[in-house]
């Protein structure tokens, strides 16, 4: 009798194993993915835990090169090397605690185009055919996630690459049946400018593609012009394992926004330029309207600079004047009215026609921007901070907003109070700061801001020297290209007709920041040079 209870425990054992699932990622791209960087010693040996695909369809221990038994690949075996994937197994396999299985295929030297459904190479048919007999051969398996790195061959042709890649995710996440099937999406190197184009269209792809992670390669190092060498081939495998865990296995993470994204842009070491909207879209659309606000969302502008000003009562509202007749249908300084009597008024166009726009609250701009586009706070004459802190405490929007002021740091304290060290806050330099490097020095003994907003008149102003002891602090310099006397002499007029002789001399001054009247004009510049998503 026992020898036949231990035959049962035996058959309910083996059966439970042979049903657990064990998670599959694939591996795509090119030559960065295949492997070109020199295998170590260190990455020589068969990982634990961890197995690769075979031309069987089978699984086999992890062992270098990964891409040897791609269906795609042009070059010889010998140029199969290292990539991202060995340490990518070996890490996440650590992570969990768990067996994983990597299906590599990759192929240099190409294309999105190459890649695509239906090219003539048929290089997206081999790879889906492998990627389904292997699931078929392996009913166990689990398809968790693709690893694509690639975009170098498409240098020359960076304005159709994000489309052809969305395309591309779509038909994967349709012929294999997983319409949420996550994509981790590797940027290429940064030494090579060449590549800045297409690098500039990664920037989106969280914003454009769902379920789509972008793997930064701030920092990694080459050994020749297209390729990732051995240590940042290692690094970038484990920042692969890091997404994918945080994002499948973790869900601790949660989705993150476009304002979020912008200032983890805004903190890291990157090359990134940003678009403040003065006062919003106002050249189509009323200043300081909801309207205004939200065409800059569309333009995917960064900020959006807005004007606080208070009502008899106190309610915080949008208006830049203290008085309502240049921007209104009504009269008079808009202290001396109610909220209520407010409400009535209409605001006016560019050239001073009225419109259908009311007069919006700083709880509404909030409500609108939320999670979409950073608010820039100007805050108008002697407003109490505690009236603007109690609406974004209501709203929860401390991270959806910045604020600058002239303030040193003492006056900055006595303003702000403890709030400040909460706040986001950029301060400006004005030309009556005598002692600027004291200035700056005592904010970031203290806040340590992100940001400093310096105006100038001339190309020899005192504060252009201080330029660059703002960057080597890791800090940005947000510029006022709205006039000339801020910015100068390279102001948005200047732009209109040399656009190189505005926005290029103030990025080769290592400006990242620009407060502009045509946002329109200024993004699609800052593209061209592969600095804005």
């Amino acid at each position: 009798m026992k020898y036949a209870i231990w035959i049962v425990v035996v058959l309910i054992y083996t059966q439970t194993n042979a049903q657990k699932k064990v998670d599959l990622y694939l591996l795509l791209g090119q030559s960065n993915m295949a492997g070109r960087a020199a295998i170590r010693d260190i990455d020589s040996t068969a990982l634990d835990k961890v197995f690769l695909i075979n031309d069987k369809h089978e699984q086999e221990p992890a062992k270098n090169p990964l891409n040897r038994y791609s269906t795609i690949r042009k070059d010889d075996i010998e140029l199969q090397r290292l990539g991202p994937g060995y340490s990518f197994g070996k890490e996440l396999s650590k992570m969990i605690n768990d067996t994983i299985v990597l299906f590599v295929n990759a192929r240099g030297g190409t294309e999105i185009d190459k890649f695509s459904k239906g090219n003539e190479f048929g290089l997206y048919e081999a790879t889906l055919n492998r990627v389904q007999k292997t699931l078929k051969k392996n009913p166990h398996f689990s398809l968790k996630g693709v690893l694509w790195q690639q975009g170098e061959s498409d240098r020359n042709q960076s304005q159709t690459y994000l489309p052809k890649l969305k395309l591309l995710i779509a038909n994967l996440r349709q012929d294999l049946e997983h319409d949420d099937l996550p994509f981790f999406i590797g940027e290429m190197g940064k030494w090579n400018k060449s590549y800045d184009l297409v690098r500039a269209k990664l920037l989106t792809v969280e914003d454009e593609i769902n379920n789509a992670y972008l793997i930064g390669s701030e920092g990694l190092t080459n050994f020749d012009e297209h390729h990732f060498d051995s240590q940042s081939q290692e690094e970038l495998g484990r920042r692969y394992a890091n997404s994918i865990y945080q994002n499948i296995y973790k869900f601790s993470k949660p989705d993150i926004t476009r304002t979020e994204r912008i200032l983890n842009q805004l903190k890291s070491k990157n090359n990134r330029a940003f678009v403040v909207a003065h006062r919003g879209d106002w050249r189509n659309a009323p200043e300081n309207s909801a309207q205004s606000i939200e065409n800059c969302i569309k333009l995917s502008v960064d900020f959006v600079e807005i004007d606080i000003a208070m009502t008899k009562d106190s309610v915080l509202v949008l208006l830049h004047d203290t008085t309502l007749n240049r921007t209104t249908t009504g009269e008079g300084r808009i202290i001396d009215k109610t909220y209520e009597e407010i409400k009535k008024l209409r605001l006016k166009n560019g050239v001073g026609f009225p419109t259908e726009q009311k007069i919006p609250t700083l709880r509404e701009a909030l409500m609108i921007a939320n999670g979409k586009i950073m608010l820039d706070l100007d805050i108008k004459g002697n407003i109490p901070f505690n009236l603007v802190d109690k609406v974004l405490r209501e709203q929860s929007a401390y991270r959806n907003v910045a604020t600058r002021s002239y303030r040193t740091y003492p006056e900055a304290v006595d303003y702000y109070g403890s709030s400040l060290e909460e706040l986001i806050y950029f301060p400006n330099i004005s030309k009556n700061v005598v002692d600027i490097k004291t200035y700056i020095e005592d904010f970031e003994n203290t806040i340590n801001p992100m940001v400093y907003v310096p105006k100038f008149e001339t190309e020899d102003s005192n504060v252009l020297n201080y330029f660059e002891t703002i960057i080597n602090n890791n800090d940005r310099i947000w510029v006022h290209t709205i006039t000339a006397s801020r910015s100068g002499g390279h102001d948005d007029e200047k732009a209109v007709t040399n656009l190189d002789g505005s926005y290029g001399w103030l990025l080769n001054k290592g400006v990242r920041m620009f407060q502009t009247d045509r946002p329109e004009l200024l993004i699609e510049y800052l593209r061209g040079k592969g600095l804005h998503p």
